[in-house]
Parts: C-alpha cells; sequence; structure tokens
C-alpha cells in the first residue's frame, strides 16, 4: 500500500505506490492478454480496490493508482467482451491481512478464506466485482454523500 502520509510530499514515495499498485502490474497484463491469446479459453483476474472509487484524504496516492489499474483493466474487459477470454476484476474491501491490521474496523474486513470461496465459487463471471458484494452498497452510499461529511470518514 506504501506509506500515503510521505508520499503527500515525496514524490518518490508517490512513485513507488504508483508502480506497486498500478504501474508495475501493465507489463503482467498487457503480456497475458495479447490479441493472439484473445481467442484462447483463458480468464484474467486482476485484483483492484474500492480505495480506487472514492478520493479520501488519508490515502489518496494508493486510491489514485487503484483507481487507474481499475479503469485501464476495464478497458481489456471491453475488449475482450465476446471473446473466449474472460476478465474479471475485483475490487476488494479490507481484507483482514497484515496490511489492514490497525487500519480497518474488523466489522468490514473479509477474512482470506472467505475471499477464496468467493472468487472461486463462480470462476468464470466477468467484469467488475466487489468482495465482499456488500462493498458496492458502502460505495454508492458514499458516492452520493455530500463531500461535507465524506471528508470526515
Amino acid at each position: 500500500m506504501g506509506n500515503d502520509n510521505i508520499a503527500k510530499n515525496n514524490i518518490d514515495e508517490a512513485i513507488k505506490i504508483s508502480k506497486c499498485n498500478y504501474t508495475g502490474i501493465l507489463r503482467w497484463i498487457i503480456e497475458i492478454a495479447k490479441p493472439e491469446r484473445l481467442n484462447l479459453k483463458c480468464r484474467l483476474w486482476i485484483f483492484s480496490s474500492v480505495a480506487g472509487d472514492i478520493g479520501r484524504a488519508s490515502n489518496y496516492n494508493y486510491g489514485a493508482a487503484k483507481s487507474a489499474l481499475t479503469t485501464f483493466s476495464n478497458g481489456i474487459y471491453l475488449r475482450c467482451i465476446n471473446k473466449p477470454f474472460s476478465v474479471r476484476i475485483f475490487k476488494a474491501g479490507f481484507i483482514s491481512t497484515r496490511m489492514t491490521i490497525g487500519k480497518a474496523p474488523k466489522l468490514l474486513c473479509m477474512n482470506t478464506e472467505n475471499l477464496a470461496k468467493s472468487i472461486l465459487n463462480n470462476p468464470n463471471r466477468r467484469g467488475i466485482e466487489y468482495l465482499p458484494w456488500w462493498w458496492s452498497l458502502i460505495m454508492k452510499i458514499l458516492f452520493i454523500t455530500p463531500k461535507s461529511i465524506t471528508s470526515k470518514l
């Protein structure tokens, strides 16, 4: 995730966050989604984050990188819409890992086993999927909530 507090004033940390969460992944996605593979029955699963949906003062560098990843991945998904090659983009909320310790309320966290079961429950699904599913509702509520309120979260 990087350190967004440092990245607010340090371009090297901001670039590190972007490389880790967006530009560093592009090489892999582009290589996997080459035109010659699009007619093969393949699956590309990309993990993004709900952090890319709405900017927050506490993690906007990370959110910007995830937003870019989602937008890029959605373009690949649309390119493959009528092809056997399927693209699935996961927009995960808080997952119980070392990255979220002390940063996320336990009530909003999903454990890794349930995450895996949710993903494998329907492996042929395509498009954008929120994990857990209720994050899509949370994000819709946050999107329509006035910025004067969400800026305090």
